[in-house]
């Protein structure tokens, strides 16, 4: 009869377990997995009010990205027109943090009805590729500025979202204050 193999002596075990669950000596609290437990929760159910862009809107730039060409600073992508930019790899550092930001929101639902349909399929897209977390960006200027931009967008956002979208939206715009709650706290 053989002996069963010797897996991880009790401490190693017991070491996996807590860095699991805790993350890596020396890893930032705020991306550990008890930090993205303590983020985790429902959303708001609406709003009451959303604050008003009074920035102006690039309807060029809006054209552009309707037509899946992103350019940010010197780097550039094409995506097929109706589909996320999240897919291929960004061109650099630059373009990421740009685009996590979603200072181009704004550009995009200036184009009317088929502009506002297609940032609430990137705001959709990006709760379901980034909602739950990604260390790159959730840093905590790249999230308040995307919160910032995604409620100034309003009612046209918003509105429309229902089922499994609207809930995958809310879910993560409540996990983002709650990350910038907590981090700053």
């Amino acid at each position: 009869m053989a002996l069963p193999p010797l897996g991880p002596s009790g401490r190693e075990a017991e070491d996996a377990q807590w860095f699991e669950l805790t993350g890596k000596s020396g890893m930032a609290i705020n991306v550990s997995p008890v930090h993205r437990l303590r983020i985790s929760g429902p959303g708001p159910g609406g709003f009451t009010a959303l604050p008003k862009d009074n920035r102006p809107a690039r309807r060029a730039r809006g054209e552009a990205i309707l037509a899946g060409k992103w350019k940010f600073g010197a780097a550039h992508i094409e995506t097929p027109p109706g589909h996320a930019p999240w897919g291929p790899a960004f061109p650099s550092i630059h373009f990421a943090d740009r685009i996590h930001r979603f200072h181009w929101l704004r550009d995009l639902a200036s184009l009317g009805g088929t502009g506002e349909a297609r940032a609430r399929a990137l705001v959709v897209a990006w709760a379901e590729a980034y909602g739950k977390w990604d260390n790159f960006a959730w840093r905590l200027s790249v999230t308040a500025d995307r919160l910032i931009n995604w409620l100034t967008a309003g009612p046209g956002l918003f509105t429309p979202l229902v089922g499994a979208d609207r809930e995958s939206v809310m879910e993560t715009i409540g996990r983002q204050l709650r990350h910038l709650q907590f981090s700053a706290a």
